[in-house]
């Protein structure tokens, strides 16, 4: 038998190198496209949820401004609305209202557990936060967190909940309640949220809503997407009544 031919012994050195070789290109194929897919269901997940809680948040900002007491009135650069809502009361009672406020601003810390905080950390990274505060999110641009700052957005209301004024849940977007300690559950939330306000004409405002989402993390950083959502609202009472929360 020649040398280097196949025989008794089984397969040569060099044939089983190129096995080896030929078996890890397939391996690391694999691996790449089972890591593009999750990526890219990641991904669609995130859109999921941040589609769900911009209708939630808008639909509260919609019906805030269709129901006012008062002109709405819009802060901070655009970065806040205030609306003025008439109380619940006994039709005898005298009027009372009450000022619900949606503010974007920086928050430092969050109400998550160490592995979504983790997560968070990496994506509103000192590397990352010029690109995310980029002039093209004009919300998060006009907000302009800090590195290690994270954009929230608040709901307050001038008088505390109760049988007069309605809770605002959540009142503080995005809501990390719940997810404590479900890094892969984070992978599926907007990260952060920033909403800005502009007066289009004397009756409409337009209402944009920018979230940050995580695609991929990393051991140093985590790689996101901003996703935006746009809404125009009148100004206007429509119904040309104060109704009731």
């Amino acid at each position: 038998m020649k040398p280097g031919s196949l025989g008794d012994s089984g397969l040569t050195f060099i044939e089983t190198m190129i096995g080896i070789a030929l078996l890890t290109l397939i391996i690391s194929g694999v691996a790449t496209f089972m890591r593009n897919t999750g990526q890219s269901l990641s991904a669609q997940e995130a859109r999921s949820s941040f589609e769900v809680t911009s209708k939630q948040l808008l639909k509260l900002i919609d019906r805030d401004i269709r129901l006012q007491a008062a002109p709405a009135t819009i802060g901070l650069g655009g970065l806040q609305l205030k609306v003025v809502r008439l109380q619940k009361a006994s039709p005898t009672a005298p009027k009372s209202t009450y000022e619900v406020t949606f503010t974007s601003q920086c928050s430092a810390g969050s109400s998550a557990g160490p592995e979504v905080q983790s997560i968070v950390g990496k994506v509103f990274a000192p590397s990352q936060i010029a690109g995310i505060m980029a002039k093209g999110n004009q919300c998060l641009a006009r907000l302009a967190c800090a590195a290690g700052q994270y954009p929230t957005i608040v709901i307050t209301t001038s008088v505390p909940p109760s049988t007069t004024v309605p809770t605002y849940t959540p009142s503080v977007f995005p809501d990390f309640a719940g997810n404590a300690s479900l890094r892969r559950r984070a992978m599926k939330l907007p990260l952060g949220m920033a909403v800005c306000f502009d007066a289009i004409d004397a009756d409409r405002t337009k209402v944009t809503l920018e979230s940050v989402i995580a695609i991929s993390p990393s051991a140093e950083q985590a790689s996101f997407r901003v996703l935006r959502e746009e809404g125009y609202f009148t100004r206007k009472n429509l119904a040309g009544v104060q109704v009731l929360p």
